[in-house]
C-alpha cells in the first residue's frame, strides 16, 4: 500500500512538471514574434497580387558609430517563387558588413515566407535613403507535357517597394552648440633639475617592461588555447578604429589635439597597410614628397590627403584651434579617403581582441 501511494505521488509530480514545461514553451513562442517585431522601428508593407513584401529597418536615425539592420520578408502563395535584388558590397551610401539568407518557411495561413537580413554601416554623415527595390515573383515550373508556351506560368511579375529615409548624424551630434575649445596654454620653462626627468624615464622603462611582459604572456596564452589572429582588410581595420575614436568622445571633452593625433595616426597606418608607403615613420613633408612620385593615387586623392595631414599638423604642433565644422570635415575626409581607396584583396593581421 505504501508503495502504491509513492508510485501515484511520483506520477502526479511527473504530470505537473510536463504541464509546466508546456505552458512555459507556449508563452515563450507567443512572445518571440512580438519581440522580433519590436526590433525594427520601420516596417513598410507593399502588396501586389499574391505577393506581400515587408521592408523593415531597425532605426530611422543613427550615428556614424552605429550599424543598421535591414530585413526583407516576402510572403506569397504556394506554387510561387520569389527573387530578391542583388546588392553586392554596398547599398547606396551604406556598406554591407554582413548578410544572412533564411530558408523558406511555411506560415500558419499556408503561405511561403522568404526572408533576408542585412547589416549596414554608413560611410558619411548626412540624410540618405534605403532605395526602392524591385522584387520579382513567378509561378514554379510545371512538367513539360502540361507547359504551354506564352502561358501565364512562364511570366515574371515585379513589385516595387517604397524608399525609406535614414538620417546619419555626425560624431559630435546634439552637443555641437555647447562645445567650447580650450585656449592653448603659455609655454612653461622646464625646471633646471634633471632628477624629475630621470625618475620619469625610470618609471616609463618599468611600465614599458611590464606592458611587454603582459603582452607576451597573453600571446602565449592564446597560442595554448589554439586561437589564431584574424585577417581583415586595411579599410575594415581603419573603419573599426574610427568607430572606437568616435565612441571615446574626445571632442566633447575638449581634447581636440588628442583627437587630431589619433585620427592622423589611423589614416597614416591605413596608408601603410593599403599602399605599402611608410607614412607613420615620416614627417608630413617627407611623406608628401614621396607621394608626389607615386601613381597609386589620383590628383584629387593626393590633394585631399595633403589638406588632411597639414590640418592635423597645424593642430598638433602650431596650437591651431579649428572650428566645429573643420573638425567634422576632417573626420569625413578620412572616411572618404578610405572609402575611395578600399580594396578587399589586401589583408592585414590583427591580434584577437
Amino acid at each position: 500500500m505504501v508503495y502504491s501511494d509513492r508510485h501515484s505521488r511520483r506520477r502526479r509530480l511527473i504530470w505537473l512538471f510536463a504541464l509546466t514545461v508546456f505552458l512555459l514553451s507556449s508563452c515563450s513562442s507567443r512572445k518571440a514574434p512580438e519581440a522580433e517585431k519590436k526590433k525594427f522601428e520601420i516596417d513598410k508593407v507593399t502588396t501586389r497580387g499574391p505577393l506581400t513584401v515587408h521592408v523593415r529597418v531597425s532605426k530611422s536615425k543613427i550615428s556614424l558609430a552605429d550599424e543598421l539592420d535591414l530585413e526583407l520578408e516576402a510572403s506569397i502563395k504556394e506554387g510561387y517563387r520569389v527573387e530578391f535584388p542583388q546588392f553586392g558590397k554596398k547599398l547606396e551610401q551604406f556598406r554591407i558588413r554582413d548578410y544572412r539568407n533564411f530558408p523558406p518557411k511555411l506560415s500558419n495561413d499556408g503561405r511561403i515566407l522568404f526572408r533576408k537580413l542585412y547589416r549596414l554601416e554608413p560611410f558619411l554623415s548626412g540624410n540618405y535613403k534605403i532605395p526602392a527595390m524591385t522584387i520579382k515573383f513567378y509561378k514554379e515550373a510545371v512538367p513539360a507535357k502540361k507547359k504551354e508556351k506564352g502561358s501565364e506560368k512562364e511570366k515574371k511579375h515585379q513589385l516595387e517597394t517604397e524608399e525609406i529615409p535614414i538620417k546619419v548624424t555626425s560624431l559630435i551630434g546634439k552637443e555641437r552648440k555647447n562645445l567650447s575649445i580650450r585656449k592653448a596654454k603659455d609655454v612653461v620653462a622646464l625646471p633646471p633639475s634633471r632628477k624629475p626627468l630621470l625618475y620619469l624615464a625610470l618609471a616609463a622603462a618599468i611600465g614599458g617592461t611590464a606592458i611587454v611582459t603582459l603582452l607576451i604572456l597573453r600571446q602565449r596564452r592564446r597560442h595554448r588555447k589554439g586561437e589564431e589572429p584574424r585577417l581583415v582588410s586595411p579599410h575594415e581595420l581603419a573603419y573599426e578604429q574610427l568607430r572606437r575614436l568616435d565612441k571615446e568622445k574626445l571632442i566633447e571633452n575638449g581634447q581636440i589635439k588628442e583627437f587630431y593625433i589619433r585620427i592622423s595616426d589611423i589614416l597614416r597606418h591605413y596608408i601603410e597597410n593599403r599602399f605599402g608607403l611608410r607614412a607613420p615613420e615620416r614627417t608630413t613633408e617627407e611623406f608628401l614628397l614621396e607621394l608626389a612620385g607615386s601613381n597609386e593615387l589620383d590628383k584629387k586623392q593626393k590633394e585631399l590627403l595633403q589638406d588632411f595631414l597639414q590640418t592635423c599638423d597645424l593642430v598638433k604642433f602650431a596650437h591651431y584651434r579649428p572650428e566645429i565644422k573643420e573638425i567634422q570635415d576632417t573626420f569625413d575626409a578620412a572616411r572618404r579617403f578610405i572609402k575611395e581607396t578600399a580594396r578587399e584583396e589586401k589583408t592585414v593581421t590583427v591580434a584577437v581582441a
